[in-house]
């Protein structure tokens, strides 16, 4: 099963929302903050997973039902700054893409308005 954005997803994600976008690694954080609060979830831990140049963090959220949020996003090292370049959401126990998609699309949008204020960017 393919993905919208063109080929198939790697198994591990044919069926959770993703998002390909280029924005400042170190504006993360404050995207997710920001885009939990707006879609209702708490962060519960953060696990940061980057070995070397190939960035990666993991967030585990919580919805008020407590079922659990998984975003995993991944970065690299774009002309000498370190970018997010994929974002992944999964709910677990029971699947929600319109949720999934709600956040990612939420965590994307804050990026690019940090993006585009300098990191800077009013609710």
């Amino acid at each position: 099963m393919g993905c919208s954005g063109g080929g198939a997803a790697p198994k591990s994600a044919q069926f959770a929302a993703e998002s390909h976008v280029a924005a400042h690694w170190d504006y993360l954080e404050a995207a997710v903050i920001y885009a939990a609060a707006k879609e209702e979830l708490a962060i519960l831990r953060t696990r940061e997973l980057s070995e070397g140049d190939a960035l990666r963090r993991e967030y585990v959220l919580v919805t008020l039902r407590d079922a659990e949020m998984v975003v995993d996003v991944r970065g690299d090292d774009v002309d000498g700054v370190a970018r997010v370049t994929e974002i992944t959401a999964r709910l677990t126990p029971f699947r929600d893409a319109q949720r999934e998609d709600a956040l990612v699309r939420a965590i994307e949008n804050r990026l690019a308005k940090l993006e585009r204020g300098g990191g800077i960017a009013p609710g």
